[in-house]
């Protein structure tokens, strides 16, 4: 059976197609209500998620920077035999490649409760403001893991970390957007606040022991040293620690400053539920006339 015998003996026009569709209305308007029905059974179940951002900008701490110190006395650390290393400009890079790192969400989940509000959250009460987690994964009333079924912070990176958290780096402005989607929007927000803490902190920390790592090490030089002139060097690169110091003891905001700040969402950003209806209904009835139409001008003159 080819298409040119299928033409011979019915023409495939409009009107004829039109006749066909009328005769199986029936039929495609129950495929159509099946489709429709799942998906809105199927959206209804779907958790609501709530997404939180926060806004931030580098501290302007051009006069305490690392990187500006090394600029300013790289040829001094060189006359004294130092090397300061090489400075880091873009800190929107940083953000963003430690926020989305593995080494960071290790970190995050050492704080309380993080790790089963990532990865074993089931639904929210709005009302109570309450996380209800998977019975098969976490024990609600114990507070305690399932035997074996806890993840490995790696699992929770691929499987709920990296999908719900997202990091913009805007070049031209220098502005860096952080959000996040959780089915609690307490907990999009507290989950934020706790990131941007901890840029802060553990990059404080790291430049602290840093500078004491220098100026441990400057002090002995100092003391070594005959010249003059080297002494003079190995002075003022002790007092450009001693800067950075000052400024990480008195800053609060120590790399990123919110502009900002992340909020607990009243609107949910996800399911669109109409979307999934109305593309769900769309795909049965289309699925219902291309079956009608095969039927019709393929599979019947194929049994005749």
């Amino acid at each position: 059976m080819n298409i040119n015998s299928i033409k011979e003996d019915k023409d495939l026009n409009l009107s004829d197609l039109l006749n066909v569709l009328l005769k199986k209305k029936i039929f495609i308007l129950c495929i159509t209500f099946i489709f429709s029905l799942s998906s809105v059974i199927y959206s209804l179940s779907l958790n609501n998620i709530y997404t939180s951002t926060v806004l931030l900008k580098p501290i302007d701490d051009s006069s305490n920077s690392s990187s500006n110190i090394s600029s300013q006395f790289g040829g001094m650390a060189s006359l004294a035999g130092i090397s300061l290393g090489s400075p880091q400009n873009d800190i929107g890079e940083f953000v963003k490649h430690t926020v989305l790192s593995r080494k960071f969400l290790e970190h995050l989940l050492s704080f309380e409760n993080v790790k089963q509000k990532l990865s074993a959250t089931k639904s929210f009460d709005f009302p109570l403001q309450k996380i209800y987690y998977d019975e098969e994964i976490y024990n609600n009333d114990d507070d305690n893991w399932i035997a074996f079924a806890e993840p490995s912070y790696l699992k929770v990176f691929e499987d709920y970390y990296v999908r719900e958290i997202s990091v913009f780096d805007d070049k031209d402005s220098g502005f860096i957007s952080i959000s996040f989607s959780h089915i609690s929007p307490i907990f999009a927000k507290d989950f934020l606040d706790l990131i941007i803490n901890q840029i802060n902190e553990l990059t404080r920390i790291n430049d602290l022991n840093k500078s004491q790592g220098s100026l441990d090490y400057l002090y002995e030089k100092y003391t070594a040293e005959k010249n003059a002139d080297i002494r003079d060097a190995i002075s003022e690169l002790i007092k450009s620690q001693i800067k950075i110091q000052t400024f990480a003891y008195i800053q609060e905001e120590y790399l990123v400053e919110i502009i900002d700040p992340p909020f607990a969402p009243e609107v949910k950003s996800s399911p669109q539920r109409s979307i999934i209806c109305i593309l769900a209904a769309f795909f049965g009835f289309t699925l219902s006339i291309s079956f009608v139409i095969i039927r019709e001008y393929l599979f019947d003159k194929e049994l005749s």
